[in-house]
């Protein structure tokens, strides 16, 4: 088992690409992502922090994990391991567990970073870290982690192309970087105010995007405690019933952004995804390939 850690420890850092990923591209996003909704005025940049954490994590689960199992399970080294005691079942779980440290260490870092790109309005940094439940966040992290892997090794189970899994990878980023979030604060795309019986334009369209229910998660996991513009009540993951309400922009009235329903499948739909891809995944997934 220290054997497969360490091929898998050494394959990470001396690719480049993971790293690339994890900590040069999410920062350099967080900083281009926050630039651009900061030129608004009347948004709270921060409010889209949340999501590009999620983000991050669904990056290394759609193009690193898959990536780097294709490119180990052809090498002669793998091979070897192969024909010792280690199952692929090791060998997965091993990989997640590292890749699960790796995206909490990706996270912390562009945490980081997200201070000092908010160095000149702190005010609205400390409202998100004061504002957070962290065990909701580890919570969200990991089922984001799950999520997005098992996708991207479900995309693995019927390639052997890292050009094909990265192309896929990308189609489904395009996607949820609207309907899950992941380039625009929820308030915008999910949004409902009953004072006129209107919502916003893409308020049921984000339901077909998988990774909308874990990014609509994290945001209210990062903003759980009363505040006047992401969470007006205060509300947590888990308790169903207290819905989640906030503001658009900073002059607009409160309005509703997660109803119970939106919050019981929040719970319960990536859980079912997560079991559904681990069943097929556990049919389709080849320890060798020719």
């Amino acid at each position: 088992m220290k054997a497969c850690l360490k091929i898998i420890n050494n394959y990470f850092w001396k690719s480049l690409f993971g790293p690339g990923i994890l900590f040069v591209f999410s920062a350099l996003y967080m900083f281009i992502i926050v630039s651009c909704w900061s030129l608004l005025g009347e948004i709270k940049p921060i409010s889209i922090v949340p999501t590009v954490v999620s983000f991050i994590v669904v990056l290394n689960g759609l193009f690193c994990i898959p990536t780097t199992i294709n490119s180990l399970r052809t090498s002669i080294v793998l091979k070897r391991l192969g024909s010792s005691k280690i199952t692929p079942l090791q060998f997965i779980t091993i990989t997640l567990c590292y890749y699960f440290v790796i995206s909490l260490l990706s996270i912390a870092w562009v945490i980081l970073w997200t201070w000092l790109i908010f160095i000149n309005s702190l005010e609205d940094y400390y409202t998100l870290i004061h504002g957070a439940n962290f065990w909701s966040i580890l919570y969200v992290t990991l089922i984001t982690f799950i999520l997005s892997s098992g996708i991207g090794l479900f995309v693995l189970s019927f390639t052997n192309r890292n050009f094909v899994i990265l192309t896929i990878a990308v189609v489904i980023v395009i996607f949820s970087l609207i309907f899950a979030g992941f380039g625009a604060p929820i308030q915008f795309l999910h949004t409902y105010w009953a004072s006129d019986n209107t919502s916003s334009p893409l308020y049921k369209v984000v339901y077909i995007d998988p990774f909308w229910y874990t990014s609509s998660m994290s945001f209210e996991a990062w903003f759980s405690k009363p505040n006047d513009y992401f969470n007006t009540f205060g509300s947590s993951i888990f308790n169903i019933s207290a819905k989640l309400c906030g503001k658009t922009i900073t002059s607009s009235p409160v309005a509703q952004i997660l109803s119970s329903a939106d919050k019981t499948l929040n719970i319960y739909l990536p859980i079912s995804l997560i079991i559904l891809t681990s069943v097929v995944n556990s049919f389709t997934f080849k320890w060798n390939i020719r």
